[in-house]
């Protein structure tokens, strides 16, 4: 064992400082199925519908979504299809044949579905969960992109806040968090 691999092992495994944040970087943050059910949910996973599939239910919490939302929704879903190639040339096959005509088509053919309640929010929340567990961070992100959806049009009502505490209670986020993020997100916003 190096000299380097000894010090680490020493600091990681030392009784006094059980929450060091060295004991994070050792921790496995990617998903790992272990059943058949989950190596099944795994490949079909798609962050780009859920985090699609969350957003319209917040934005559509006071049974209106108006075009200040779903523009947010557009760009940050945009961004999001960005940064996952592999997702871009799943959808691709299916939605169009750009990013924005790929989140578009989705966005109406999700909102359609979620109008018409085919779309099943407590599965794709679960699957959020479990494809997050290891991965706070991203859980935390999802809302966030919901507190941006959810004032992007300078309204804040009491049905948006509260579809946004359900979700955080289902991601297991602690409320502290919420708190946290909600307040970041609204100074962002009066920066602008």
């Amino acid at each position: 064992m190096t000299r380097w691999q000894h010090s680490m092992h020493k600091l990681n495994s030392d009784n006094h400082h059980p929450d060091h944040p060295i004991d994070d970087f050792f921790k496995v943050k990617n998903y790992q199925p272990q059943t058949e059910e989950e190596k099944h949910i795994f490949e079909e996973f798609s962050l780009i519908k859920s985090s699609l599939a969350i957003l319209i239910h917040v934005a559509n919490a006071d049974r209106a979504i108006n075009p200040e939302e779903k523009n947010q929704i557009i760009r940050d879903i945009i961004f999001q299809m960005e940064q996952r190639p592999y997702e871009f040339a799943r959808l691709s096959e299916k939605f169009g044949s750009n990013e924005k005509e790929i989140i578009e088509n989705m966005y109406d053919q999700i909102l359609k579905d979620y109008q018409n309640q085919k779309l099943k929010l407590d599965k794709i929340v679960d699957d959020i969960c479990l494809m997050y567990k290891n991965n706070e961070e991203k859980r935390y992100y999802l809302l966030r992109l919901c507190y941006f959806a959810a004032l992007s049009d300078n309204v804040f009502d009491e049905a948006e806040q509260e579809a946004i505490r359900k979700l955080a209670q289902r991601m297991d986020i602690p409320s502290l968090e919420l708190d946290r993020i909600e307040k970041e997100v609204k100074e962002e916003i009066a920066k602008k």
